[in-house]
């Protein structure tokens, strides 16, 4: 099989052989966007790969490549140290922001409708979250900050919650460091971002305590970095354990310090949100009025 592959690489063109171990990096197949980002394969040199049965290009789009020319492809790049760096970096950066771009539909919950998009892409945004988080610090920074608010709800809404939470524990250890030495606020706040979503997992899973104590250090974290967003998430993350524990006291006072860290203009659905949930602990304390005040509130702030 080796000696096919050897004599199928010798007939390729330079920019073929190029692109074809640069593509190596990809896993479960890519489109053609990617494939032009990560890349360079452009269409005419995705076109011939096509032509020589070494890519497949499906019915969806996708284009795929066999395992084990895959694997053959990955050793001739491996053979070449500064362009392999390049393609996975290029790889890791590019599904950061792919993942980035679906954060607010995740955030309002249309967890459907970009996992339409998402799951196809599933081993390449977690290859490219392993690399963004075993990249050396401070260059790690950038790239978490890509994926860390969006790659919780990633997990969550295909239910892969173990997953997640070995993934973020992973994250979380490995920039601990990086924040004890720090010299600016940015590892503090990705740090506080990592804690908050690994939270949000350990809810899920009613382990409230564990949940707890990591929004209590989140917000250690990002104290003094003028994260308000983050903050405000972790805030209104806390109260909603509390009310889920029937602690109403709590929850809303919570819920009150949220919303004073949002703007409505800026945040509005983080606000709504908050707003919501402000409503709902009213409405256990029998304030009728007032619950049906800040859920109209809640309405008017989504609709500006």
């Amino acid at each position: 099989m080796r000696a096919v592959f050897e004599q199928s690489w010798r007939m390729m063109s330079e920019a073929e052989q190029s692109v074809l171990r640069r593509l190596s990096v990809f896993r479960g197949g890519f489109r053609r966007e990617a494939a032009q980002e990560v890349a360079g394969g452009s269409l005419l040199i995705l076109t011939g790969l096509v032509d020589k049965s070494l890519l497949r290009l499906t019915a969806s789009g996708r284009y795929q490549i066999h395992e084990l020319l895959r694997q053959f492809a990955a050793e001739k790049l491996a053979e070449l140290p500064l362009e392999h760096e390049a393609a996975l970096d290029a790889h890791c950066r590019y599904y950061g922001d792919f993942l980035a771009r679906h954060e607010h539909q995740l955030e309002i919950e249309e967890a459907p409708a970009s996992l339409v998009e998402l799951l196809p892409e599933a081993d390449n945004i977690r290859a490219g979250w392993e690399r963004a988080i075993s990249s050396d610090w401070p260059l790690a920074i950038p790239v978490l900050r890509r994926y860390v608010m969006a790659m919780g709800r990633f997990y969550s809404a295909c239910g892969w919650y173990q997953e997640g939470m070995t993934s973020f524990d992973k994250a979380i250890h490995r920039l601990e460091t990086a924040v004890a030495e720090a010299t600016d606020i940015q590892p503090r706040i990705v740090y506080g971002s990592l804690l908050l979503q690994q939270a949000m997992l350990y809810q899920y899973l009613s382990r409230f305590t564990e949940a707890e104590a990591l929004c209590i250090r989140s917000l250690e974290a990002l104290q003094d970095t003028g994260a308000g967003l983050v903050q405000a998430r972790t805030l209104r993350r806390l109260g909603i354990m509390n009310y889920i524990n029937e602690k109403y006291d709590l929850a809303q006072a919570y819920m009150v310090e949220s919303l004073a860290l949002l703007d409505p203009t800026q945040h509005p659905l983080s606000y709504a949100k908050t707003q919501l949930f402000l409503g709902v602990v009213a409405h256990e304390f029998k304030q009728y009025q007032q619950a049906h005040q800040l859920l109209e509130e809640s309405i008017s702030v989504l609709k500006l």
